[in-house]
C-alpha cells in the first residue's frame, strides 16, 4: 500500500535534512519523455438539463427535435495533458529496497499507453525548500521514471505557492508545450484536497484551476472530485472514458 501525498512530503523533508514547508521560489521547470498502461473507472461528468413550457404530441416531436439536435451539434474535444502527484501516486516506501521510494508497478506501462495516446505527462509535487532536480532524483530507486514526464514542476521551483493553491496548476499548465486548454487537462492524486475544497466553485485545488479532478481512492467517491479511479484501475487510465469525450 503506497504512503500518501503529505507522508511522502514529509519523509522528502527528512530526506533533505529539514521539515519545512516549501515556499516559493524562481519559476522552473524540468522536461522529460513517458510511459504506463491499465484500469476502470467510476464517476460522473457535466451534466446538462433542460425543459419546455408545450404540452400534448407537438412538444414530444419537437423536444425529439432538439434533443438530437443537441447530440450531434457540439464539438469535442477529450483531454490532451495529464498532470499526476508523485509521492502516493507514483511512488511509495519500501524498506527492502535500499530506504529509497519505489515506483507502482505498471507505471512505465501506463505512462507509455498515454503518450501513444498524444497525451502529455507531467507531476506536479511539494518538496522542500530549495529541493533540485537531482535531490529529487536522489531519493527514487528507479530516478529514470522522471524521464517519462514531459514536464516536473516542483514547489521549491515554482514561482507560485505549493498544492492546493489553484496558481500551482496554473504555473504547471502554462508550460506544457502549445498548452491545451484548462478545461482538457486533468490532475491525478489520492489527496482529495489537492483536488478541492467545495463541490461547487472551489476555491482551491486543480478544480480551481479549472483542470478535470480525478481521485485515486478506493473509498466511497467523493463529490469534490470529477472522477474516482481506485488504485488498480490507475493502471488502465489510457482507457478511461472520461478521457475522451464525455
Amino acid at each position: 500500500m503506497f504512503p500518501r501525498a503529505a507522508a511522502f512530503a514529509a519523509m522528502l523533508s527528512v530526506a533533505c535534512g529539514g521539515d519545512d514547508e516549501p515556499t516559493l521560489n524562481a519559476s522552473t521547470s524540468t522536461t522529460t519523455t513517458g510511459s504506463p498502461s491499465t484500469d476502470t473507472t467510476t464517476g460522473t461528468g457535466p451534466v446538462s438539463t433542460g425543459s419546455s413550457s408545450s404540452t400534448g404530441p407537438d412538444a414530444f416531436v419537437d423536444t425529439t427535435a432538439a434533443l438530437d439536435s443537441s447530440t450531434t451539434a457540439a464539438p469535442c474535444d477529450g483531454v490532451s495533458a495529464v498532470f499526476f502527484d508523485l509521492g502516493g501516486t507514483w511512488v511509495g516506501d519500501n524498506p527492502g529496497v535500499s530506504g529509497k521510494f519505489v515506483e507502482r508497478p505498471g507505471a512505465r506501462a501506463l505512462l507509455d499507453s498515454l503518450r501513444d495516446a498524444d497525451i502529455q505527462l507531467g507531476l506536479i509535487t511539494t518538496v522542500p525548500n530549495n529541493f533540485t532536480a537531482q535531490d529529487l532524483r536522489d531519493l527514487l530507486e528507479e530516478p529514470d521514471l522522471l524521464e517519462s514526464f514531459d514536464l516536473i514542476l516542483m514547489s521549491s521551483q515554482a514561482a507560485a505557492s505549493p498544492k492546493p493553491d489553484p496558481a500551482m496548476f496554473v504555473e504547471a499548465h502554462s508550460l506544457l508545450r502549445g498548452a491545451p486548454a484548462i478545461e482538457q487537462t486533468a490532475f491525478i492524486t489520492e489527496e482529495l484536497a489537492d483536488i478541492a475544497n467545495t463541490e461547487l466553485d472551489p476555491t482551491l485545488g486543480a478544480r480551481a484551476a479549472g483542470m478535470l479532478g480525478v481521485h485515486l481512492s478506493d473509498t466511497t467517491p467523493s463529490a469534490l472530485a470529477d472522477y474516482t479511479i481506485t488504485f488498480d484501475s490507475l493502471l488502465s487510465t489510457a482507457e478511461a472514458p472520461w478521457l475522451g469525450c464525455p
